[in-house]
């Protein structure tokens, strides 16, 4: 793309109008605007500042910067030329020419996305989702709202409404092909479907379940996350990402406000998706009401510099019986990963039958303490131990290999690892 086309980009895109699309504005004068910041917590006082003439913003809370191909760039997580085209998109500027690459994914994320707008029509009204609706409402509880927030949609069995709706929009038979959306309804019934979306009118593939609960990813699963389209901004605001385990769970803490979360398109939250969340957010919070299994999902997870891992325990995941303040309590409650660790080993250490059942839990937690390599994260660790086992320190640690003699003569730093 050339320095021309992105200056005329910069030139005709309201950078006011842009940024009031994703975050709360205020006029203040002129050409002039303050915002909330949607890349860090900007709660009370707006800290952007938005210069309408120069087409410019600078946040003077996490200095973050630039006009608005930089704002779309941070905002959506894209490229310089990603940026670029959806901003030309949105003011009716033509590019030109494209790379064959580029034209071919641009294209085929504009077929998914009229496939997702047709099935999300055929769920609302058509006759045969009838029994789809219900399923919708009775195991997942969705309400109309939460359909349409995220544009879910019903696949039928028979793929020849779908693609004879995109023939008709002229798109071609390559295209229908390649972007994967006519096997969606395979099976009995067809299938719920919700699309991954990662900006305005892109979707990237689709999450599925067919009538008897059964998921299943995209086909691009373990690089995609589910929700990020809809909790990007919310999740740079905070600066915590909530990790839940499937779609219909990210569509309920949506519901009750937490709109910060998202979930692996895959069955496990892996470094290419941490990777993403560490872009917008210092902490991931990942949920489940087994923080055993939790631990297991994350076990091959390598460390993402920049963003920290905490595990919550949450009675409800999904459907109408999750609360606001039950998912709100969950996120706060979040510990790092050695100290839900050191939880699982010492689980039911107070209700244990005998003195050998509570050894045994008890050198369960001395295997993961030792397993730490900092000597800091080691007395938190013991701290929390004796806390759960009503032992003195000196006695859960119980050799020198895990407590050297300078160590024992130091105090506890404090009794629980802070979120």
């Amino acid at each position: 793309m050339s320095s021309t086309a992105a200056s005329l980009v910069r030139e005709v895109t309201d950078i006011v109008s842009l940024i009031g699309e994703v975050t709360e504005v205020t006029r203040s004068g002129g050409d002039a605007a303050m915002a909330l910041c949607p890349f860090h917590p900007d709660k009370d006082t707006p800290s952007l500042s938005i210069s309408g003439d120069k087409g410019v913003y600078n946040c003077f809370g996490c200095g973050a910067r630039g006009d608005a191909l930089t704002f779309v760039q941070q905002h959506q997580g894209v490229s310089f030329t990603e940026a670029l085209s959806i901003l030309a998109t949105r003011e009716g500027i033509d590019l030109g020419p494209q790379t064959a690459r580029q034209s071919r994914a641009a294209r085929l994320e504009s077929v998914r996305w009229q496939a997702a707008e047709f099935y999300h029509a055929l769920l609302r009204v058509d006759h045969g989702a009838a029994a789809t609706r219900g399923y919708l409402r009775r195991t997942h509880g969705f309400g109309s709202a939460d359909v349409t927030g995220f544009t879910v949609g019903w696949a039928p069995p028979d793929p020849s409404a779908v693609t004879g709706a995109l023939r008709d929009a002229g798109v071609s038979g390559s295209d229908i092909a390649a972007s994967g959306v006519a096997e969606l309804g395979m099976g009995r019934g067809g299938r719920v479907v919700y699309p991954v979306v990662t900006g305005p009118k892109r979707v990237v593939g689709f999450a599925s379940e067919d009538s008897s609960g059964r998921t299943f990813p995209p086909s691009r699963g373990s690089r995609l996350l589910f929700g990020m389209g809809q909790a990007r901004s919310a999740i740079a605001r905070e600066g915590t990402a909530v990790v839940v385990p499937d779609v219909a769970a990210v569509i309920a803490w949506h519901r009750v406000g937490v709109t910060n979360t998202v979930a692996p398109g895959g069955p496990r939250l892996d470094t290419d998706q941490l990777a993403t969340l560490a872009r917008f957010a210092s902490r991931a919070v990942v949920v489940s009401p087994d923080p055993d299994t939790t631990l297991g999902l994350l076990a091959d997870t390598p460390t993402v510099r920049g963003i920290d891992v905490y595990i919550a325990e949450a009675h409800h995941v999904a459907g109408r019986s999750l609360s606001q303040d039950e998912a709100l309590a969950a996120a706060r409650a979040a510990v790092p990963i050695p100290e839900a660790r050191l939880n699982v080993a010492l689980s039911g250490y107070r209700t244990a039958a005998n003195p050998t059942a509570r050894r045994s839990l008890l050198a369960n937690a001395r295997r993961v303490i030792e397993d730490e390599a900092d000597e800091h994260t080691r007395w938190e660790l013991a701290a929390v131990a004796a806390g759960i086992t009503g032992m003195p320190v000196e006695r859960v640690m119980g050799s020198a290999t895990l407590l050297t003699p300078e160590e024992t003569r130091r105090p506890p730093a404090r009794a629980a690892l802070a979120l």
